[in-house]
């Protein structure tokens, strides 16, 4: 119970927190140089994931199928997670039936 809720909070402060860094960014108006400069910064972001892919050995579709099935797996262990409560919802809620019809016995 503790894993998923943990899961679940973290998944919504990731979104929260892109929200926030979107909305922080919609209000900053960039000069000429601002522009020039992140274009400087992004072609040394493409030249750095070039260069690590060449020494991973792995493209871009490979690395794209990784994460997929990693988030597969994280998705799949929210559901397991999510039957986990749902029998144990249900045992209580039968365990609660029983005790009712015994008192109304008595």
């Amino acid at each position: 119970m503790n894993n998923f809720f943990f899961i679940i909070i973290g998944y919504l402060l990731i979104f929260i927190s892109i929200l926030l860094f979107w909305l922080r960014l919609q209000r900053v108006k960039l000069t000429i140089q601002d522009y020039g400069y992140w274009k400087k910064v992004e072609k040394v972001l493409r030249i750095t994931k070039e260069r690590v892919f060449k020494i991973i050995k792995i493209s871009e579709y490979e690395f794209s199928q990784l994460s997929k099935n990693f988030f597969e797996r994280i998705l799949r262990r929210i559901k397991i997670e999510a039957l986990k409560i749902e029998t144990w919802a249900n045992k209580k809620l039968e365990n609660l039936k029983i005790k009712d019809k015994e008192e109304i016995n008595q």
